[in-house]
């Protein structure tokens, strides 16, 4: 489903609603979010740009063409998010939001905006402690505490997939974007957090 449209927003909206969702795992878009955009890259052409910063969270304001738009389709995507963990804090529904932990997500104004702050708790992890190849930093926010239990970090006993570029059948590809897929026991863990949750 687009969730940028406000008919499939509202129907996620009448499901919580009524009754026909009982937990909620959100990952937004962190693409335009990435503090990755400023670190420089050597014999690039075309290296990807800031397209946010901490004064500009929402984006910067001499965005223009694309860059606008796919900020401003992101935005749209946050405010969603927002509306649906201020609505699950209301019905009490278990509800978790996953970004990097440096991602200027949690500095938008939609997220700087909800209505329940206090009801949440953020609990931070490194993706190589649950089996990833890296040991990157992500950041889970949920409406109840038992998202703590995610909480694993690097002990150092393993070694890790190197950052930066790679190339790929000709193509860059960014070790970031290699790093979006959950390893399986951070699955299990998220769903055991969930599970605790009463």
């Amino acid at each position: 489903m687009d969730f940028t449209l406000v008919e499939n927003q509202s129907l996620i909206f009448d499901w919580m609603k009524n009754h026909r969702i009982v937990a909620i795992f959100m990952a937004p878009p962190c693409g335009t979010c990435s503090l990755a955009r400023n670190i420089p890259i050597p014999d690039d052409p075309s290296p990807p740009k800031p397209l946010r910063s901490l004064l500009e969270p929402d984006g910067l304001s001499a965005l223009s063409g694309r860059d606008r738009i796919r900020v401003s389709q992101a935005n749209i995507l946050h405010h969603f998010c927002k509306e649906v963990m201020d609505l699950a804090c209301r019905l009490n529904i278990a509800c978790m939001v996953e970004n990097p932990r440096s991602s200027l997500f949690w500095f938008t104004t939609p997220w700087c905006d909800l209505s329940f702050p206090e009801r949440l708790t953020y609990a931070y992890h490194q993706a190589c402690a649950y089996g990833g190849s890296r040991p990157k930093w992500t950041c889970l926010c949920a409406n109840f505490p038992e998202v703590a239990l995610v909480s694993l970090i690097c002990d150092n006993t393993h070694t890790h997939l190197p950052w930066g570029v790679q190339k790929t059948n000709g193509k860059r590809v960014f070790a970031t974007a290699l790093e979006v897929h959950y390893p399986p026991a951070l699955c299990d863990a998220i769903v055991n957090a969930f599970s605790a949750f009463e």
